[in-house]
């Protein structure tokens, strides 16, 4: 899968991240998961009954604010 990332290289990520996936992507909602849990801070979205590219606009929108919120303290 590309990006292929070593486990410490996704460990080093230090930018808010955001990970989605649909239950139906190509991508398993189990490595997500994997993912979601090796970067720190990490925040996962499951979206049920999609497939690849699902972009939930509300849950893209809160993510942002609280990560600009997060920078200004």
């Amino acid at each position: 899968m590309e990006p292929s990332l070593t486990r410490e290289e996704l460990q080093s990520i230090k930018a808010p991240t955001l990970i989605i996936v649909g239950d139906g992507d190509i991508v398993t909602p189990e490595h997500a998961v994997e993912v979601f849990r090796t970067i720190p801070g990490a925040q996962l979205c499951v979206v049920p009954r999609v497939g690849h590219g699902v972009m939930p606009k509300e849950t893209i929108l809160t993510f942002v604010q609280e990560a600009a919120t997060t920078d200004e303290k």
